[in-house]
């Protein structure tokens, strides 16, 4: 799932139809354990800005209002992209202590996961009827994420030859 976020959306202050394509994604345990790790986030019109995303107000107010209604994100979104990184330094303090050449303070990424995100994963774990297991590997996954950056994808060949044996299977 593909979750592409506007710069008019942002400009109109209007996030409903955003909230609107997410929540669908809560309705059941099939649909929360689908898409987990499959959704990614895109902001769409600020390619010819200079700043970062997270270095423009409009976009950490409206990160804000999504966050507050889905702080689901830990759990939903893909490690194959900077979506998660984009929501995460939007909902920072402008990176205030963050180590020289980083722009994630630990401390401040520690209590995202810790005090928001991380009860979030577990509860959509426990509505999905999954193993404690699946929490701990999101917690752990979304840590990597953050210190490694986002996961490289396969080489195309060794997708195809994938889908080859899933076809067959």
């Amino acid at each position: 799932m593909v979750i592409i976020v506007s710069r008019d959306e942002i400009e109109r202050r209007d996030p409903y139809a955003i909230i609107g394509a997410l929540q669908p994604l809560l309705d059941n345990p099939a649909r929360i354990t689908k898409f987990r790790e499959r959704v990614l986030i895109a902001f769409h019109g600020y390619d010819a800005d200079p700043r970062e995303l997270f270095d423009i107000q409009e976009v950490r107010t409206f990160v804000e209002v999504l966050d507050t209604a889905f702080p689901f994100w830990l759990y939903f979104l893909s490690r194959y992209d900077g979506g998660l990184y984009s929501i995460a330094l939007c909902r920072m303090d402008e990176y205030h202590g963050a180590l020289p050449g980083q722009r994630i303070d630990p401390k401040q990424l520690e209590h995202l996961i810790v005090e928001h995100w991380g009860p979030r994963v577990n509860q959509l774990v426990h509505m999905a009827d999954l193993p404690i297991s699946v929490a701990d590997e999101l917690l752990e996954s979304g840590l990597e994420y953050f210190i490694q950056g986002p996961k490289k994808l396969p080489k195309p060949g060794l997708m195809s030859k994938l889908g080859r044996l899933f076809r067959k299977g």
